[in-house]
C-alpha cells in the first residue's frame, strides 16, 4: 500500500484540494500506474469541484448507482468490502489510470470515521498502485495522517500559518515519524516572503516546492475543466511562459512525490533543491 495525503494546517490558505488534483492528474499522465484520487469531505467539495460535473458526481453517467464513499461505508459496515469490489464505486477519470472516489452526501452528519478510512486505504491499496488523498486541514486530521506513507504539507505565504506549522505541527510525532514535503500554493514570486526566505527563517531541511498563482488554471478549476486543461498543457512545448512555469512546477512536485515513495523512475533534473542561493 502506498498512500500520499495532502494536508494543510488550516483551511483556505494552502490550496490543498487543487494540489492533490494537480499531482494526481500529472502522475496519471506521466507514469504507468493505477491511481486512486479521494478526499474525506462532503460531496461536491474538495477535489470534486474542479474535476467532475454535477451529473457525474450524482452517478447519472456511472454504470452503478450511487458511486462514492457512502456506498463503500455501507459495504464496510456489512463486512463485504474487499479489493475485488472497491473499484466498482469509483468514477473513472482516465481509463485504467485514474479513478475518483467522491465524498459523502451526509451533510452535517459525522463523516466516516478513522477505522473506516484505515480499512479502506488498506483494501484500496491492494488494487491501486498509488492513493492520493486530500486529507483536509487542521489538528483534527492528524490521526488520519498517521495512515500516510508520505504527507504533502500545503502552505501559503502567510507568516501566521507558517509559524503555526513549523513551530508546532512539524514537531509532532506524525511528522517526525514519516517523510513529508512542503509546498507553497498560489505562490507569488514578487512577495517579500519568498520560498528562499521561508527556508532560511524556519531552517527547513526538506526541498521546498511551489505552485504559482495562475489564472488560467483557476478558470479551468472553476469550470470543472481541470482534467482537459492539464492534459492539453502537459503535452505542449512552451518556454518562458506563465503556463510553462506552472506545468513545470506541477511536474517537479509530482516527481518529488514519486522519488520519496521510491520504485518509480523520475526524469533526471526534475527536482529543484533548496536552500536557494542568496
Amino acid at each position: 500500500m502506498t498512500t500520499v495525503m495532502f494536508w494543510s494546517p488550516d483551511g483556505g490558505h494552502g490550496r490543498t484540494s487543487s494540489h492533490t488534483a494537480i499531482t494526481a492528474v500529472t502522475a496519471s499522465l506521466q507514469y504507468r500506474l493505477r491511481l486512486l484520487l479521494c478526499h474525506n469531505q462532503c460531496r461536491n467539495h474538495s477535489i470534486e469541484a474542479g474535476l467532475v460535473a454535477a451529473e457525474v458526481r450524482m452517478g447519472h453517467t456511472h454504470p452503478r448507482k450511487n458511486p462514492g464513499v457512502d456506498r463503500l461505508h455501507y459495504l464496510y459496515k456489512s463486512g463485504i468490502l474487499t479489493c475485488n469490489n472497491v473499484s466498482d464505486y469509483m468514477i473513472p477519470l482516465l481509463k485504467d489510470r485514474l479513478d475518483l472516489l467522491i465524498g459523502t452526501e451526509e451533510r452535517g452528519q459525522k463523516l466516516p470515521d478513522h477505522s473506516f478510512w484505515k480499512y479502506l486505504l488498506t483494501v484500496a491499496g491492494e488494487y491501486y498502485d498509488l492513493i492520493l488523498m486530500d486529507a483536509g486541514s487542521g489538528a483534527e486530521q492528524i490521526p488520519l495522517l498517521a495512515e500516510a506513507d508520505l504527507i504533502v504539507v500545503n502552505l501559503s505565504q502567510n507568516i501566521t500559518q507558517l509559524k503555526a506549522f513549523f513551530h508546532e505541527y512539524a514537531h509532532t510525532e506524525v511528522f517526525r515519524s514519516r517523510p513529508w514535503i512542503p509546498v507553497l500554493g498560489a505562490y507569488q514570486p514578487e512577495s517579500l516572503l519568498t520560498a528562499a526566505s521561508i527556508v532560511r527563517k524556519f531552517s527547513v531541511h526538506q526541498s521546498m516546492y511551489m505552485l504559482n498563482y495562475y489564472q488560467a488554471f483557476q478558470d479551468a478549476w472553476n469550470t470543472q475543466n481541470l482534467l482537459s486543461f492539464m492534459r492539453q498543457h502537459l503535452i505542449l512545448d512552451r518556454t518562458h511562459t506563465e503556463s510553462a512555469d506552472f506545468l513545470r512546477q506541477s511536474f517537479f512536485l509530482t516527481a518529488a512525490v514519486m522519488e520519496q515513495l521510491g520504485g518509480v523512475p523520475v526524469l533526471s533534473g526534475s527536482v529543484v533543491r533548496f536552500p536557494i542561493p542568496t
